[in-house]
């Protein structure tokens, strides 16, 4: 006032107004308190409803552009409308996220179930994968224990044949000794070993394999 309505004039055409949440904010200890008591609520919460769309619809009735401002007051009650309904305010630039936070609000119980079936459909199927990579593992346990087991018994057959083989190779009588020591009754193996067990075990399997080898199974 005391600079005049010319210095007034160039004020409201040239300098942005302040948003009403910071003009709020900067307000001083007893005058906050009491600014938000009229409203019947706390600091932190009326800030935090000033704050977005109500700020929006603020700056866009002081806009310095006339052709940017509400065109009508049934304009900025139509957007103080959406505002209270959790839709989104044409005062504010629309983006995505703008927009779903306000389609959220408005369908939350929705949202909350769909985010409870989605965490359980996410942990189930986290359980099936984890699982199947047990099982893929266990899989791949058993699969390595039969190939080593295989592996094992391949060579222990070979071994086995090969020491047949040198078992004749090394006494290339065997089989003749082998037919005459059964043959011969006389000879009464059983009886002159009778007292040493282990030997006459060792000379039964030792005949036995000659036998096979001549294909006399009988």
């Amino acid at each position: 006032m005391a600079s005049g309505l010319d210095a007034m004039r160039k004020i409201i055409l040239e300098q942005e107004p302040v948003r009403p949440s910071t003009r709020f904010a900067t307000l001083q200890g007893a005058d906050l308190t009491t600014t938000a008591k009229r409203r019947s609520t706390d600091t932190s919460k009326l800030l935090h409803q000033l704050r977005g769309d109500l700020d929006w619809i603020v700056m866009k009735c002081l806009e310095k552009d006339r052709t940017r401002r509400y065109e009508t007051a049934n304009g900025l009650a139509f957007d103080i409308l959406r505002h209270i309904n959790n839709e989104p305010v044409l005062a504010r630039p629309p983006s995505q996220m703008y927009r779903f936070q306000k389609m959220a609000r408005r369908n939350k119980g929705a949202l909350t179930i769909a985010a409870l079936i989605a965490t359980v459909l996410v942990a189930a199927t986290c359980i099936s994968a984890w699982q199947a990579v047990r099982a893929t593992r266990a899989t791949a346990v058993a699969m390595a224990e039969k190939q080593r087991a295989e592996d094992l018994y391949a060579s222990s057959t070979v071994s086995i044949e090969t020491f047949d083989r040198l078992l004749v190779s090394v006494v290339p009588e065997m089989t003749n000794r082998a037919n005459r020591l059964g043959d011969d009754n006389s000879a009464g193996l059983d009886q002159k070993l009778a007292n040493d067990p282990g030997s006459l075990a060792v000379i039964h399997a030792t005949l036995g394999k000659a036998f096979i080898f001549q294909g006399q199974f009988e």
